[in-house]
């Protein structure tokens, strides 16, 4: 492979530098496998913290089984107050970017509230009366 022995610079066209080439050479090659440990460390932080996260909930849905009711009670208390502004709106006076959810956190407990009102007319168990 041609190059300069003295600069090691192995690219078309280029020329040699001398001592500051290398000691720029080796510079950038230190910053560059800095950054990778450092993204490295970022994404095991990243991990560490998602299962802490996880951790957390799993505790807090063994821990308060009452609360957990509250809440939900409370959102299917606002999945009918949605689900009835919905059919009184008009669609002519709604906003531009009013169906756009993007900027809409959900929670599990609205999830939970949404399935447990939706309409399932493909069970054949839901007009059947509990046997217990």
């Amino acid at each position: 492979q041609w190059g300069y022995a003295c600069c090691h610079q192995f690219h078309r066209n280029a020329y040699c530098l001398g001592e500051a080439g290398k000691s720029a050479a080796n510079e950038a090659m230190l910053a560059m496998q800095n950054r990778v440990h450092e993204e490295e460390a970022a994404k095991a932080r990243e991990k560490i913290a998602e299962e802490a996260e996880k951790r957390k909930k799993e505790r807090e849905a063994e821990q308060a089984p009452e609360a957990k009711e509250k809440r939900l009670k409370n959102a299917l208390k606002d999945e009918k107050k949605r689900a009835k502004q919905i059919v009184d709106s008009d669609d002519r006076k709604r906003k531009y970017n009013s169906m756009a959810a993007s900027s809409l956190e959900v929670t599990d407990e609205q999830m939970e509230a949404y399935y447990m009102s939706k309409r399932r007319d493909d069970d054949p168990m839901a007009n059947m009366k509990d046997a217990v």
